[in-house]
């Protein structure tokens, strides 16, 4: 699942994981995307736009920020 790499006393060890959550703000409410990043490894988790933000354009603009990361 992770990719491991080496550490000194050459025992697999698994390289950082991070998580994280891009936010937008729009008319008081929050759209998300939650991700981990592992390695070279970008796993989008969870994204919401509110039903009131929809059809904006919003879940690309997430997706996109978060290939960023990649970057």
């Amino acid at each position: 699942m992770f990719p491991w790499s080496k550490a000194s006393s050459n025992k697999p060890v698994p390289e950082q994981v991070t998580s994280g959550r891009l936010e937008i703000e729009r008319q008081g409410h929050v759209a998300y995307l939650e991700y981990t990043l592992a390695g070279k490894v970008l796993q989008l988790m969870h994204s919401e736009v509110p039903e009131s933000l929809r059809g904006q354009g919003l879940g690309s603009e997430l997706a996109h920020a978060a290939a960023d990361l990649m970057l």
